[in-house]
């Protein structure tokens, strides 16, 4: 009927699991130091000159988005990338390249979101949070088995 994802046993943990996880959470540290954080990290560094292009939030937005769609266009790079320097080399550069970028640009967004012009006035239709949500669960319900090869 289903796996019992959140089931928890005990006895059934790895210590390879737990080391793997605390990794992960390792990675997530370092990225908020070395990029997030406005007193050490390089994200402040990284936006500035893109802001001092034009003092337009949609074409900041619009050039944050630009940079992150080439430096991500990577990808098609990843077979002589990996025959180059490795798989899981090419892997981590990757996403340490494409995670901090796409970090950026989305607490960008979430800053500006009011800036410019409102372009429309939605909130106050009754059915729009419905199928807002309807939509949502559709998209998820065709990226969920493609992203795992169901």
């Amino acid at each position: 009927v289903g796996e019992d994802s959140a089931k928890f046993e005990l006895a059934k943990q790895k210590i390879s699991s737990w080391a793997y996880f605390g990794g992960v959470l390792g990675v997530l540290f370092i990225l908020d130091v070395v990029w997030l954080d406005n007193t050490t990290g390089f994200g402040k560094v990284f936006i500035d000159p893109v802001e001092s292009v034009s003092d337009s939030p949609e074409v900041v937005m619009f050039l944050l988005t630009l940079i992150f769609a080439i430096v991500h266009s990577g990808a098609s790079l990843r077979d002589p990338g990996e025959k180059l320097i490795g798989e899981r080399a090419f892997r981590v550069l990757f996403a340490g390249t494409s995670l901090p970028l796409a970090v950026s640009t989305i607490v960008y967004f979430i800053n500006h979101r009011y800036d410019g012009v409102q372009l429309w006035q939605l909130q106050s239709e009754p059915l729009l949070h419905h199928l807002l949500w309807i939509t949502n669960f559709i998209s998820f319900f065709f990226l969920y088995p493609s992203t795992f090869n169901l």
